[in-house]
């Protein structure tokens, strides 16, 4: 099961499908090829982050404003990237929505005590 969702409250699952967006981005074969070394490995990075942050939060380590916090200041250094590497001043990961960013799923107010098995990174955790 992806770390992407959706099973998270909503300002949460907000950042981490702006998260997706952005690892879908930076998967396109027409980055990956330009010989940009910065750009190979990042969409997997994106994802390995996300679900430690995910499993911060699981664990209660993390706040969900906390863990939004993180995701969204992490992607804000990708775009960064992003400009200086392809001069993308406006990826269009920002310029996308998902129907959870309308409306949140049922039951999000209490995510942490729906059952739900996620894998994140290798681990499965309930």
């Amino acid at each position: 099961m992806s770390v992407y969702g959706p099973h998270y409250p909503h300002a949460l699952q907000r950042a981490v499908n702006h998260a997706e967006r952005l690892a879908r981005l930076l998967s396109y074969p027409e980055l990956v090829s330009a010989d940009v070394p910065w750009v190979l490995g990042r969409a997997e990075e994106v994802e390995s982050y996300v679900g430690a942050v995910v499993s911060d939060w699981l664990a209660g380590l993390k706040t969900e404003a906390g863990a939004v916090e993180a995701i969204d200041r992490y992607l804000g250094d990708l775009h960064e990237g992003l400009k200086v590497h392809f001069e993308i001043r406006q990826p269009p990961c920002c310029h996308m929505t998902e129907e959870v960013d309308a409306e949140p799923f049922p039951g999000a107010e209490n995510a942490r005590t729906v059952p739900v098995v996620t894998e994140v990174l290798g681990e499965r955790r309930r």
